[in-house]
């Protein structure tokens, strides 16, 4: 007869608990959330996430078990759906949870973020894919990858699917990050045809001992989610690490790496390579040295099978040119300007600053018709903004500010939009970019006349917050009307 303690024990969700379990502490946590849960929802509408201070205080492996113990969940619960009335709700208060346990910086080892990624990659289409992959990132900052994070890292890639991923920039800076991860993985194998890149990594795997972890923690920092532009916060441990390389080293390998742009012959160019050049141009420019800068000009001269992957690597180049004297800088910028510029853009501004250090004029650059026409402005209808998400708010029920793109705090409302994090104070209709705390106020004057329409000066109501959060939802097109205030 099984005793007491062989008795699978069933949660308020109706999953069986066996004191067999190894994370059977994590899960009793677990239920006891469920409980409480359903408690603060049966009080009023949820306005704060799932406090779980109490949790950041216990063990790692504890904190570990519960993100694992709450994904074996939301799987149990997805299969068994049809069969537990309460199914949908109980998933909603994993889904909440998991966010704030991803959110609480919890360091994973790599066996922990293989387990967890296996863990998601039957639950991706189901869930947000983004908590494993912030996971990979922290980790990467300490440590470095293994066959089998890589190996995991694969195949969550091959089944990431669009939905639950709450908009195609975030989907998109997802795949861009494993492209460059999975570049970095050292024990697949390589292959010339897929990307000209291809022979970065075999040489790199010829490398041995001290020099060979200095090109990784080079490599490391390569960044897929960002811009074209160099970020200024990644110069400073970018340059340690270049340091750590030594100047000679690295011109000798990118003089070797690049010297195929010169063949006369197309290139194939992966979009992890092209990731990988991208940065590499990044790491040419904090050199300094002329060696270097001769070399990744050698790029002007390239020939690519693949168009579609080129325009960012070109763009790249404008922080090395940038850094050329004038004289020097001229022909690059010129011939970057006919071949790859567009009005306004990053290439334009280095050609007119380029332009007016040796005392060209902008009229003189208009004249000789070196400048890229204007497109016409981009914009959106404004039933956009009178759309479903403004009338979601707009009708007092607070769904938008409970979304995935919009949580309410008391007063602050935290609002994701397409490129950015903000914060919006309720009560004075203050606007704060979250990555720098830059204080934001609406350029009235400058929008179009339809959304004019729509929106008064201040934020002096509950429809004006309405306008000015979906705004920054939508912050691809309309973020541009947001400029900074001067306090």
């Amino acid at each position: 007869m099984n005793s007491d303690a062989e008795v699978p024990l069933p949660g308020p969700d109706g999953f069986l608990l066996s004191r067999a379990d190894p994370r059977y502490a994590a899960h009793v946590l677990l239920n006891d959330y469920l409980v409480a849960e359903e408690a603060r929802e049966a009080a009023g509408p949820l306005r704060t996430w799932p406090n779980i201070s109490k949790w950041k205080k216990l063990p790692t492996r504890q904190q570990v078990d519960l993100v694992a113990a709450a994904l074996v969940r939301i799987t149990w619960l997805r299969d068994h759906r049809g069969e537990m009335e309460n199914a949908r709700a109980s998933s909603d208060r994993f889904r909440r949870v998991l966010r704030q346990l991803y959110a609480a910086k919890i360091p994973f080892t790599a066996e922990d973020l293989r387990a967890l990624l296996e863990l998601t990659i039957p639950l991706l289409g189901t869930i947000e894919p983004y908590g494993p992959a912030e996971q990979v990132t922290e980790y990467l900052k300490k440590n470095d990858l293994t066959l089998e994070l890589c190996q995991a890292l694969r195949e969550f890639q091959a089944n990431l699917r669009e939905e639950m991923s709450i908009n195609q920039a975030s989907m998109q800076l997802l795949r861009q990050r494993l492209h460059v991860w999975l570049w970095l993985d050292e024990w697949d194998a390589t292959d010339p045809k897929r990307c000209w890149s291809e022979q970065i990594r075999s040489d790199y795997r010829s490398m041995t001992g001290e020099r060979r972890d200095k090109w990784r923690a080079l490599f490391k920092y390569l960044r897929g989610d960002a811009s074209a532009k160099m970020p200024a916060n990644w110069t400073g441990d970018a340059e340690a690490r270049l340091a750590g390389v030594g100047v000679e080293d690295f011109r000798r390998q990118i003089r070797t790496w690049f010297s195929p742009f010169r063949s006369g012959e197309a290139l194939p160019l992966s979009v992890a390579g092209s990731h990988a050049l991208k940065g590499l141009l990044w790491y040419c420019a904090l050199a300094r040295d002329p060696g270097v800068n001769e070399a990744a000009l050698w790029l002007l001269d390239a020939k690519w099978k693949q168009k579609r992957n080129v325009d960012k690597v070109m763009v790249a180049l404008v922080a090395l040119v940038e850094g050329m004297p004038g004289a020097e800088a001229w022909e690059p910028a010129l011939r970057l300007q006919e071949a790859w510029g567009k009005s306004h853009g990053q290439i334009e501004k280095l050609l007119e600053r380029v332009a007016a250090e040796l005392g060209v004029s902008k009229q003189d650059l208009e004249e000789r018709k070196l400048l890229k026409p204007a497109p016409p402005p981009a914009t959106l209808p404004a039933s956009v903004l009178l759309g479903p998400i403004a009338r979601r708010i707009s009708s007092g029920d607070h769904q938008l500010l409970n979304s995935e793109r919009v949580q309410l705090d008391g007063d602050m409302a935290i609002i994701q939009g397409d490129l950015d994090f903000y914060r919006l104070f309720l009560s004075s209709g203050r606007i704060e970019r979250v990555r720098d705390n830059a204080v934001l106020e609406l350029n009235y004057a400058d929008l179009p006349a339809d959304v004019r329409s729509l929106v008064r000066p201040e934020c002096d109501g509950q429809d004006q917050a309405v306008i000015r959060a979906t705004m920054l939802v939508l912050d691809a097109v309309y973020g541009k009307f947001f400029v900074r205030r001067e306090e």
